[in-house]
C-alpha cells in the first residue's frame, strides 16, 4: 500500500498516524486474516517496531490529512487507466476516516492462532 519503503528508507503516511493498520478484508489465507484481526498497531507502533527489527532508520514522511488524500484520489480518478492504481489510497482514506474500522472482531473464536510481533517476523525469530 505504499506505506513501506525499505529500499528508499521512507515510512509514508497520511493523516496523523494513529489509525491501527488496516487488517485485510478478504484472504484467501484464512490465518493470516486471523492473525491481523488480532493484532493491530497504529502507523506509528508499525514504524517503531519495523525500524527496530531491522536496524535501520525509515524517515517519516507525513502526505497529509485525509482531505489532503481525498483530493488526491479526485485529482488521480480522471487520468486512472486501472481503478487499483489508486484503490489503495480509497482504503486507507476509509480507514482514516473510520469507515473501515471492523467492529467484532471475533478475536475469541481464534484461541488456538498464536499472534508474534512485527520484529519478530521481520528477524525470522517467530
Amino acid at each position: 500500500m505504499g506505506i513501506v519503503d525499505l529500499e528508499g528508507g521512507t515510512f509514508s503516511y497520511w493523516d496523523d498516524g494513529e489509525q491501527p493498520t488496516p487488517p485485510p478484508r478478504s484472504t484467501r489465507l484464512e490465518p493470516v486474516a486471523q492473525f491481523c484481526r488480532r493484532r493491530r498497531l497504529t502507523l506509528k507502533q508499525l514504524h517503531a517496531e519495523i525500524q527496530d527489527a531491522t536496524g535501520r532508520t525509515l524517515q517519516i514522511r507525513e502526505l497529509g490529512t485525509a482531505d489532503d488524500l481525498l483530493a488526491e484520489i479526485e485529482r488521480r480518478r480522471p487520468t486512472v487507466k486501472n481503478p487499483f492504481e489508486y484503490a489503495s489510497l480509497q482504503y486507507r482514506w476509509a480507514m482514516i476516516i473510520g469507515m473501515g474500522k471492523l467492529q467484532d472482531l471475533s478475536n475469541s473464536d481464534y484461541p488456538d492462532i498464536k499472534p508474534t510481533s512485527i520484529s519478530l517476523f521481520l528477524t525470522g525469530r517467530s
